[in-house]
């Protein structure tokens, strides 16, 4: 049986969270953060959130599993920051308004040595955890009209519309000259500086603004990464 809420307003801020099986319809969430406990991620699971709205909220370390997200939209000034999470089976649809999603998080209260024992650790989490994963997102039918960086998510486990959203290697990226390129001010180097620099994975997922002042101008780069070879739409 799953729970189902309809027009609720949830502020809140926990650790340890365990929340599965439930529809969340028209829904706000507002100044909501769910912190990790030492030793154990966040957990949601078999959710389906359909039109929901977001204030300034943030989620570290969690695995969303089997979830479903059919609109977002941002309240405020602030995306949903996604600290060093990992997906499995979430499918996203319509317009996603502002999502970041993150690295792992370093503690100012910690020293060097202690976030980078947790890094390591986090990453050895992460790297095992999409080994065993069919897939992680599908974001065939969502539309970015802010854009989104996927940096933090393995490309390959990544389902796309190949018409908007394109596969990009490391491998590919060392052989050519991508810096070169005209990408007309639209942040799509940016993205893959980010990829290069920081992300733990072999390829990254590019996707197009749905915005009409952007999407043609992001279109044609990921046109011209393909015609350089280094995108593939396919």
């Amino acid at each position: 049986m799953t729970d189902e809420v309809v027009g609720e307003r949830f502020s809140y801020k926990a650790s340890g969270i365990r929340l599965s099986d439930f529809t969340v319809v028209d829904c706000e969430f507002s100044g909501c953060v769910a912190r990790r406990t030492e030793g154990s991620f966040n957990l949601f699971e078999r959710i389906d959130l359909e039109r929901a709205s977001q204030m300034n909220c943030s989620v570290f370390e969690a695995v969303f599993r089997d979830l479903s997200l059919r609109g977002l939209k941002r309240l405020g000034d602030a995306p949903l920051f996604l600290w060093g999470c990992v997906f499995e089976r979430v499918a996203l649809s319509g317009r996603i308004s502002a999502v970041k999603i993150n690295d792992f998080a370093s503690r100012i209260t910690e020293s060097a040595e202690e976030n980078q024992r947790r890094r390591d650790a986090h990453d050895l989490f992460v790297r095992n955890f999409y080994s065993k994963s069919d897939w992680a997102l599908d974001i065939a039918q969502a539309e970015f009209p802010g854009g989104i960086s996927f940096e933090q998510v393995p490309g390959d486990k990544i389902r796309r519309d190949p018409d908007r959203q394109v596969l990009v290697t490391r491998s590919a990226l060392a052989v050519s000259d991508w810096r070169a390129l005209d990408f007309d001010r639209t942040a799509i180097d940016i993205a893959l500086g980010w990829f290069e620099r920081y992300s733990i994975f072999d390829s990254v997922v590019l996707a197009a603004r749905s915005d009409r002042k952007w999407s043609k101008r992001d279109l044609a780069v990921l046109a011209r990464l393909r015609d350089a070879g280094i995108a593939n739409l396919a």
